[in-house]
C-alpha cells in the first residue's frame, strides 16, 4: 500500500506540481493537534480547574 501511495504521490507531483500527501499530513497534523486542545479544555472543565491551574498543567505536560 505505501508502495502505490509513494508513487500516486510522485505521479501527482510530476502532473500537477503538488504534493499531495505533504498537504494531508499537515491537514491531519492540524485536526489531531485541535482535538488534543478540546479533550484537554473539556477535562479541565470536567475537573473545575481555573485558567491558572490551567497553564499550570499545560506547562509541565511539555
Amino acid at each position: 500500500m505505501m508502495f502505490r501511495a509513494y508513487h500516486y504521490a510522485r505521479f501527482l507531483q510530476a502532473a500537477f506540481g503538488i504534493d499531495r500527501l505533504g498537504h494531508e499530513k499537515t491537514f491531519l497534523s492540524r485536526q489531531i493537534e485541535a482535538t488534543d486542545r478540546q479533550i484537554d479544555t473539556l477535562g479541565y472543565e470536567l475537573y473545575g480547574l481555573t485558567e491558572e491551574e490551567d497553564a499550570i498543567g499545560e506547562e509541565a505536560a511539555r
